[in-house]
């Protein structure tokens, strides 16, 4: 991949980077009642660095457990909804991962999930850490229209200066008012200690998606995160982001963090020969709080009190090389706001192949 500037910011240079990652797995079932998976992982974050070879997963999982429940132990990656609060972050060069517990049970037509974990040192969690992190997650189906309920406990123990000892509670519904159309909205609220401060913060995200064709569909969308622009009154309104896959849902460039942060965006999909696909994303970023907290991911990115962080458009194409490969590859350019200082625009390329073997 490579950023022309490498920040959005007036005289810097250009730079590019390439990552990589390997994975290898062993699965295996006894009888039904006992599962086994066991992946190794080996990843470099850059050319010529050194590879960080580790244990990505591995759990065991008791089956058939008072009928339709069972029980997982070990280390494992964890996906619900939208991944806009718990995501594996499959484009990270490391992903996520968890140590701990979890039940899974279905009753009717609910399903229900229940864990308590430590995100992975270095797959989710910073270095030296002794986060916790667990919760409550129920899913709605075989119903016209879709439910998601969650609450999730989170508990940093890292040396961050704003540790996050927080609850989340939110819920995603999801219909179809029509032929071809989609919607969904969640809605999240964070209650408990960001720092010193009570947390009293709140985020939504609502989608709606037109299919015009087999191989044609568009949409729009509208995302906010709270944020605070007085950090002495005793009271956190900024919301903190979980564990998601902000490149997923705020532009592909991954610049911002899901906080203090609205986005308007527009969407398009264009399929062709089967296995390729065309797809372009319009976002407009602004703040939330104006003169609130900074959403950049990089803290080298200054701002000012103006609200206009700026606007990206997304291009990019993926399909299926054959069998074995995949290919994603795509364009991005960001033009900066009024209020970055010394803004410039950024331009980011990139190319992503993937193995399946």
């Amino acid at each position: 991949e490579t950023y022309n500037p490498i920040r959005p910011i007036d005289g810097l240079d250009s730079d590019s980077t390439s990552a990589g990652r390997a994975r290898l797995y062993f699965s295996a079932e006894v009888e039904d009642h006992l599962s086994a998976f066991l992946e190794f992982q080996g990843a470099a974050v850059d050319s010529g660095s050194e590879s960080d070879s580790s244990l990505h997963q591995g759990w065991g999982r008791l089956n058939h457990l008072g009928g339709s429940a069972s029980l997982q132990f070990g280390r494992f990656e964890m996906d619900y909804g939208n991944g806009r609060m718990v995501s594996s972050f499959d484009w990270s060069a490391t992903g996520r991962a968890w140590d701990g517990l979890r039940w899974h049970s279905k009753l009717d037509n609910l399903l229900v999930d229940a864990f308590w974990t430590r995100p992975v040192a270095g797959q989710g969690a910073p270095l030296g850490g002794r986060d916790s992190f667990g919760g409550l997650y129920a899913s709605l189906i075989d119903s016209p229209l879709g439910m998601d309920i969650y609450a999730f406990s989170r508990n940093q123990d890292s040396t961050t200066l704003n540790r996050a000892r927080d609850f989340t509670y939110g819920a995603i519904f999801s219909g179809s008012p029509g032929p071809g159309m989609s919607w969904s909205l969640e809605g999240a609220y964070q209650t408990g200690d960001h720092g010193a401060s009570e947390a009293s913060a709140h985020a939504m995200a609502f989608r709606f998606d037109i299919e015009s064709g087999p191989e044609v569909s568009f949409g729009f969308g509208y995302e906010l995160a709270s944020g605070d622009n007085d950090s002495l009154d005793g009271n956190a309104k900024e919301f903190l982001p979980l564990y998601d896959s902000g490149d997923v849902w705020h532009g592909t460039m991954d610049l911002f963090s899901w906080t203090n942060l609205q986005d308007f965006v527009l969407r398009a999909r264009v399929g062709f020969d089967d296995a390729w696909a065309f797809h372009t994303e319009l976002h407009q970023f602004s703040l939330a709080k104006d003169g609130g907290d900074n959403p950049f991911h990089d803290s080298a990115v200054v701002l000012s009190a103006d609200g206009d962080l700026g606007t990206e458009l997304d291009l990019f194409v993926t399909g299926a090389l054959n069998d074995f490969a995949h290919l994603r590859v795509g364009v991005s350019e960001f033009f900066a706001g009024d209020a970055i200082i010394n803004g410039d625009n950024q331009m980011w390329s990139f190319a992503q192949i993937e193995l399946r073997f």
